[in-house]
């Protein structure tokens, strides 16, 4: 029993001696490494990429001197939160701290805190990367970053003024930004002491300049006080018209004006608001009239910046379609719609006035060629031809009432509604060789002739024509008066005096 106890505790005990030994073995090895690298670095160390692993510091330091050369300490990230830029080390005054890496190398099973085995087997095993430390020169930090502040700076937009309605608003524009050197240097300087890239930059907000809108808005103000009164006057229908445009249109009109930096420097009018005024007043008219947008338009323009006032507008008249009926001929088509006959035919060139077929489309042209002047809405002269009549308007009440001779069958006067084209104190007509005292062109019937109205004519010999012909139908086209009659009239109608000749 005794023999088998002591055998019992020897078996506990032999494996016990044996860890024991080993540790005294490996702890032995330790201390003959550590005595071996008493002074040099120990293996698997290495600062940068390259291996210091058994050398002496001295040795070190010589093989990091390639840690000096241009392109060495490599780059660093730089970022504003949007955009990320990476620039060298070097440029910003950074260069690796050789000693400091030495030490770092060194320290490395070297340390009181690594005598343990754990720890040394530990060290031992290990891949050591040791990263440089970085020397800052804060000087030249500070320089590249004041240098490369134009290049991330951005300057402010200003804002801008705008017109909404009758008023100037400011639109506001967009901040600029200016690098904050101090506080970025020291964001530099925390990540070459170990702090993780990128280097977060700070900039200053630069306020957006701002314009004044009170001068504009002074001068908005004033403008919309003004008005302009639009009249306009109906030969064909013998209608006057009238509107006041006052704020509620011209605040349409109005825009600000840009000078080359697009800043607003001026309030201006538009003509295309202008023009889109004038064709709503005429919105009631549903035969097609209206204005001639750009005469008009200038004309309304030019009283509005003179101060506002009167103008006096021409109505333009559209051209028509006419669908030819049985029985019309092109001289019938024309005076029906009051138009000489060469007007109908310089309208449509690519028809055979002389073979018009039913339902055939005919253009009758505007009636704007019989009235190239302002008309005078005051003054209106009517001729009947029914009754071989004249009578003369002004401001609505006829002050002239004669009796006239007018085109016989052959060549007859043309209804229609003309205005007093050109005076002449005494015309002659060759064709016929005589003299038409007081002559007043009211259209042209065809290329270089025009009728008009005019005194009894004269014969090349002395003889008065048609002397007791009035109230018969008895000229060649023209409206034949009294010699006392002619004078008067001549004397009273000015150019663009209206003349409706009534069938």
């Amino acid at each position: 029993m005794r023999d088998r106890a002591r055998y019992s505790a020897w078996a506990y005990l032999t494996p016990l001696l044996g860890i024991l030994l080993g540790l005294a073995l490996l702890y032995g090895l330790m201390r003959v490494v550590q005595a071996h690298y008493e002074g040099r670095i120990f293996p698997g160390v290495s600062v940068q990429g390259v291996s210091l692993g058994g050398m002496t510091p001295d040795e070190a330091r010589h093989a990091l001197q390639g840690l000096l050369e241009p392109g060495s300490p490599g780059t660093v990230a730089f970022t504003d939160g949007q955009e990320e830029w990476v620039a060298p080390w070097r440029e910003l005054g950074v260069t690796p701290d050789i000693e400091g890496a030495v030490a770092a190398a060194y320290a490395i099973g070297h340390a009181d805190t690594e005598v343990h085995p754990r720890d040394w087997v530990r060290t031992w095993l290990a891949d050591h990367q040791v990263q440089a430390p970085l020397v800052v020169n804060a000087v030249v930090a500070r320089e590249a970053l004041a240098a490369t502040a134009e290049a991330l700076n951005r300057a402010p937009t200003a804002g801008r003024l705008e017109l909404r309605g009758d008023e100037v608003t400011v639109v506001p524009g967009t901040p600029g930004r200016a690098l904050d050197v101090d506080t970025s240097l020291d964001a530099l300087l925390a990540v070459a002491q170990g702090a993780p890239e990128p280097v977060w930059l700070t900039f200053r907000e630069v306020p957006a300049p701002e314009p004044d809108p009170a001068p504009l808005q002074a001068e908005v103000d004033s403008l919309l006080e003004r008005t302009v009164t639009v009249s306009t006057y109906d030969p064909v229908s013998d209608q006057r018209y009238e509107w006041e445009l006052g704020r509620a249109a011209i605040v349409h009109w109005l825009q600000l004006e840009l000078d080359e930096d697009g800043a607003a420097r001026r309030v201006a009018v538009d003509d295309e608001a202008v023009k889109a005024t004038l064709a709503t007043l005429a919105e009631d008219w549903t035969d097609g009239r209206g204005f001639q947008p750009d005469e008009a338009a200038t004309i309304v323009r030019e009283a509005f910046e003179g101060g506002g006032g009167r103008v006096t507008l021409r109505i333009a008249y559209p051209e028509r379609r006419y669908t030819v009926q049985a029985g019309d001929t092109a001289l019938v088509v024309a005076a029906r719609h009051g138009m000489p006959f060469w007007h109908l035919a310089e309208a449509n060139p690519d028809v055979d006035l002389n073979a018009l077929t039913v339902g055939q489309e005919l253009i009758i042209p505007s009636q704007d060629v019989l009235l190239p002047h302002p008309p005078v809405p005051y003054k209106r002269i009517v001729i009947s031809l029914a009754e071989q009549r004249m009578r003369v308007y002004e401001n609505g009440a006829v002050i002239h009432d004669w009796l006239v001779a007018t085109g016989r069958d052959g060549s007859p006067t043309l209804p229609g509604v003309f205005q007093v084209l050109s005076k002449e104190e005494n015309a002659y007509a060759s064709l016929w060789d005589l003299e038409m005292p007081h002559f007043i062109g009211i259209y042209v019937s065809g290329p270089g002739f025009t009728n008009g109205i005019h005194a009894l004519p004269i014969l090349s010999s002395g003889q008065r024509l048609w002397e007791g012909a009035l109230g018969t139908r008895a000229s060649y086209g023209c409206v034949i008066l009294g010699i006392r009659e002619a004078e008067e009239l001549y004397n009273w109608a000015e150019l663009g005096v209206t003349v409706e000749v009534r069938p």
